[in-house]
């Protein structure tokens, strides 16, 4: 009980939550060019930095992006993805891809602190991960690892 009402005179707010973040192109398409996977990290890290996260690692491929951060506490989830899937549109396109889009959708998970290195070992190594196995079906590998139910038929955007 003490500890309950020391919660209720804390003067701060302590916030640790690690994010497992990811995003795919729009229908996953391979848009993104090896060239400007670079800018891309470094833009995402930036952003998540000036919003008041902090990012851990950032990374992906020509089709999709993984992000570990702890974002920040100020604003709500989805406008700090929101944001970040907006503001590296509008780089990818002044970076000559036009017609680049992200998926509507995104896919966010916690991560324990005591997991946070393989994760980000996991990030920094996509390249060679997907030489073996499409992002399709990781992101499902991870959805039924983390026991989240989906309906796969709504997980993908399609063509039509």
């Amino acid at each position: 009980m003490i500890f309950y009402l020391n919660l209720l005179t804390m003067s701060v707010s302590i916030f640790s939550i690690y994010a497992h973040i990811v995003f795919s192109t729009k229908y996953r398409k391979n848009i993104i060019p090896k060239t400007n996977q670079p800018s891309l990290n470094r833009l995402l890290v930036h952003m998540i930095g000036k919003r008041g996260g902090k990012a851990i690692a950032v990374n992906g491929t020509q089709n999709h992006i993984h992000i570990l951060c702890i974002p920040p506490k100020e604003m709500p989830f989805t406008k700090f993805v929101s944001e970040l899937k907006t503001g590296s549109t509008r780089k990818l396109r002044s970076l000559g891809t036009t017609s680049f889009s992200w998926q509507r959708g995104y896919a966010a998970y916690s991560v324990e602190p005591s997991r946070v290195k393989t994760v980000k070992s996991y990030i920094w190594n996509q390249e060679k991960h997907h030489e073996s196995q499409s992002f399709e079906k990781e992101l499902i590998e991870i959805l039924q690892k983390h026991n989240i139910d989906f309906q796969p038929s709504y997980l993908f955007d399609r063509e039509d």
